[in-house]
């Protein structure tokens, strides 16, 4: 009896040593007290994290393949004109260069104009596919050509109300200049979201609330100052017809947000 009570205190210490082996920060301290048979499972489960993390990026990952095609659309676009990236910042910030850039490329109708309103397209969709999935039901796939025929019938219809508008209150030629300003500054926002969509390709879910935020506020920057410069082109316009130009405004640039709006209102 008394050798069975003087082992008692050493039971509990060394269960109490095994406890602090385990769960110690040092991950490479080694001990000889075997294992507990209820901690083996905790153990293995450990073991497991990392294969599962393995497998996070799947080969049929639709967003990697939207993401080699953003990059290859992209390699072709600094084909077709080496210096289009500058070249687009530089025409946002000097209006004459602006005019001039887009005689030269036939208002937008140029392989590198057009591959990068293809890339803002592409990749606008993928963002709202990052958001949206979770709350629709249906195929990958079949959520992001959905997504996509939304973005496109949305910006491109935009560019053909505004021609008919052209047409109906003859300002052709500002129309023009101002159409190809949309282009230019999407095509720099193209490039922005081809940059965040690779990193949410690899980056945990929780980073897409915080790159939606910022991919937003760019994009709200990016349609002011568009605005502006839209009122800069067409100042003469303006000054002499100041309710067409009223009308339009209303009509083709505050609208259709209020509109888009009030359908997602429900998903945000």
């Amino acid at each position: 009896n008394s050798d069975s009570t003087a082992m008692a205190p050493v039971d509990i210490r060394q269960d109490a040593e095994v406890q602090t082996k385990i769960e110690g920060d040092n991950p490479f301290s080694v001990t000889h007290i075997p294992i507990r048979q209820n901690q083996e499972e905790e153990i293995a489960q450990l073991k497991t994290i990392p294969s599962q993390a393995d497998k996070s990026i799947d080969i049929n990952y639709l967003p990697l393949w939207l993401g080699i095609l953003s990059l290859i659309l992209l390699a072709l676009q600094l084909i077709a004109r080496r210096d289009h990236i500058l070249l687009v910042i530089r025409t946002i910030f000097n209006n004459n260069l602006m005019r001039l850039t887009a005689y030269e490329n036939n208002n937008g109708w140029s392989t590198a104009y057009l591959l990068g309103y293809l890339l803002f397209l592409l990749n606008l969709a993928l963002l709202l596919f990052y958001n949206l999935q979770p709350q629709l039901a249906g195929t990958t796939v079949g959520i992001y050509f959905a997504l996509l025929g939304v973005v496109a019938l949305f910006f491109l219809g935009k560019h053909l109300l505004l021609s008919l508008f052209a047409l109906l209150f003859e300002f052709t030629k500002h129309s023009a200049v101002y159409s190809f300003t949309i282009l230019s500054f999407y095509n720099l926002m193209a490039v922005i979201l081809v940059c965040l969509n690779l990193i949410l390709v690899f980056g945990p879910a929780s980073w897409v609330r915080i790159f939606t935020v910022i991919a937003v506020a760019i994009f709200i920057i990016i349609t002011i100052s568009r605005h502006y410069k839209g009122i800069v082109i067409a100042r003469k316009y303006v000054d002499q017809h100041f309710f067409h130009f009223f009308l339009y405004f209303c009509a083709f640039e505050i609208s259709p947000w209020i509109v888009l709006y009030s359908l997602s209102r429900g998903f945000i």
